[in-house]
Formats: C-alpha cells, structure tokens, sequence
C-alpha cells in the first residue's frame, strides 16, 4: 500500500510541475499544461483547454485517477 502511495506521488509530481516543450517533425513546439491534476470531465477539459489555449485535451489515467492535460502550440523568443 506504502509503495502504492509513494508510485502516486511521484507520478503527481511529475505531471504537476512539468510543463513540457516537444519539438515536432514540423519544427512546431508544443507545450502540455496540466489543467486539473486529480479529476478529468472529458467535456469540462475540452472546453478548459480550447478556451485557455486553442489546444487538443486529453484526460490521462493513472492510479485509478485522472489528470486533464492540455496539448498546445507554443513559442518561445
């Protein structure tokens, strides 16, 4: 159970603080924002992340939770 919790934890962590910049094929950067890190309504998130970011929402699963995470095209100068 301990180990359980401690496997949660970490992966909370992870999702919480990162805020990830991939490059693409395309030479496009994206970001992932993670809107609600404990709960996922496929319709709220969508409209969260459309709206915050113009982006493509998805509601990952892990440990019999799930976070909303927001996929979007970002920049940096």
């Amino acid at each position: 159970m301990a180990k359980l919790c401690i496997h949660s934890l970490i992966l909370l962590l992870v999702l919480v603080s990162s805020v990830a910049v991939t490059t693409a094929q395309t030479g496009d950067k994206f970001c992932n924002e993670i809107l609600n890190p404990f709960y996922c309504d496929v319709k709220e998130c969508f409209q969260q992340c459309v709206k915050a970011h113009k982006g493509n929402p998805k509601c990952i699963s892990h440990d019999g939770a799930a976070s909303c995470v927001c996929t979007y095209k970002c920049s940096y100068a």
